[in-house]
């Protein structure tokens, strides 16, 4: 499986990791219930899915491969594709 990490595409459909900066934006995200998954942030927000401080690399790789690399192994361990 190839995985790429790409900057914008924000109208399209897609899992999505937002990064925001305190300093761009003091607002608190909107509710979330889109296709969104984690968020990297220099401060703590109120959300409901995973967040990460920026500079915590080895977690925000770590969940990246535990939500999609892992997943792919078990799938073609079984012997199917989803």
């Amino acid at each position: 499986m190839d995985i790429v990490i790409a900057e914008g595409y924000r109208a399209e459909y897609k899992p999505k990791i937002e990064v925001r900066r305190s300093a761009l934006s003091d607002k608190s995200p909107q509710a979330v219930g889109d296709d969104r998954i984690a968020f990297v942030s220099d401060r703590k927000l109120e959300v409901d899915i995973p967040q990460f401080d920026r500079d915590d690399i080895d977690g925000i790789v770590n969940f990246i491969e535990k939500k999609f690399l892992q997943q792919e192994k078990l799938c073609n361990h079984r012997g199917h594709r989803e």
